[in-house]
């Protein structure tokens, strides 16, 4: 199918946003849009619009939503030329071409709307305004265009229940498509809108969430004071604390599930290499298997004779971090929530030195 876009003039309607020394979040631009046409009666877009390559040239990249009972958001993107602007919008499986004059009380403009199971193209007419105030549909109030960045919504994600996915390391770094499709997943099992827009009640909810999560596992955090490593296990599931040489060890009361935390001596590229190679050559034996590497650091699960390992290595200059969970298969559903948590939390930096 072919994508469309959905183009307007943005002036009145961006608001500022405060910059940042190492990387300028632009300006927000915020839009409440009412169709009489074919696809969405109402939507929301929730982007930012970025300087470009000339004094008249902007980017724009954000996200969109139908308020509809069916539903249907995705990535908003496009390129501005002074006050108009050519966004590429998604909604579900439709897209949208539009063009309007938005000023600081709106304005009326045109549109066409393509389905994807459908190559007919439908046109209507279309009101884009200023969202000011509270989402329709007693969404409530979006929360302030700076209340969190995407590190820290992706950890509060994970605690509450969603898959950890890509790891944030830019504390500035903006709340991006991926992001957003995960909280619209988590406000889908929550019974709520599944809009991927971010509200100060949804943020509310997944603080609180957050916290519950860490009070239920007794979340213990480890590390050193200097910071060069961390990562946390949850005592109230493995409560038996023992140390073997260089290795923390974490056992439930039952003994058969096991967390280990060890800092070792650096391997040379070539011996990590050769780690890798071996912990995840093929195995008759394993099911499960999924990895990731980059550089020094691996991530590796899988499931061998009932049991689940999910182990991480952060292999440094100064020492090797490594950490391995172990637990009964049958039991996943007591700890799928804390093997996505760990490699997540795991950390080891360029600063690190085993002891």
């Amino acid at each position: 199918m072919r994508w469309t876009a959905i183009a307007l003039a943005a002036s009145a309607v961006l608001m500022s946003s405060p910059a940042r020394a190492d990387d300028d979040p632009g300006k927000v631009l915020r839009l409440v849009g009412y169709t009489t046409g074919p696809g969405p009666k109402t939507f929301v877009i929730d982007a930012r619009i970025v300087a470009g390559d000339s004094a008249f040239d902007s980017q724009v990249t954000g996200w969109a939503t139908s308020l509809d009972p069916e539903g249907g958001y995705g990535e908003v993107s496009g390129r501005c030329v002074e006050t108009r602007c050519a966004l590429s919008i998604r909604m579900g499986d439709a897209g949208m071409e539009a063009v309007a004059d938005v000023g600081a009380g709106g304005s009326d403009g045109r549109y066409t709307y393509e389905r994807q199971d459908d190559e007919k193209t439908s046109a209507g007419t279309l009101h884009l305004a200023p969202l000011t105030g509270p989402l329709p549909g007693g969404l409530g109030p979006l929360a302030d265009p700076d209340a969190i960045h995407a590190p820290e919504l992706a950890d509060l994600l994970m605690w509450n229940g969603a898959e950890a996915g890509f790891r944030y390391k830019d504390p500035n770094e903006l709340p991006d498509a991926s992001l957003r499709d995960r909280l619209g997943g988590w406000q889908a099992g929550h019974q709520r809108p599944s809009t991927g827009l971010i509200t100060d009640a949804d943020l509310q909810l997944l603080r609180t969430g957050a916290e519950e999560t860490r009070k239920t596992l007794g979340w213990t955090p480890l590390g050193d004071k200097a910071g060069t490593w961390r990562t946390g296990y949850p005592a109230a599931l493995l409560p038996k604390a023992t140390t073997v040489g260089r290795e923390q060890h974490f056992a439930g009361a039952d003994g058969k599930a096991e967390l280990i935390v060890a800092l070792d001596p650096p391997m040379s590229d070539e011996a990590f290499d050769a780690l890798v190679d071996k912990e995840t050559a093929d195995s008759e034996t394993r099911s499960s298997v999924n990895y990731n590497r980059s550089g020094g650091d691996m991530e590796l699960r899988y499931e061998e004779n009932s049991v689940v390992t999910v182990a991480s290595w952060h292999n440094r200059e100064g020492g090797m971090a490594r950490q391995v969970l172990r637990y009964p298969a049958d039991q996943n559903d007591t700890y799928v929530v804390v093997a996505d948590i760990l490699p997540a939390v795991f950390a080891a930096s360029d600063d690190f030195k085993a002891p």
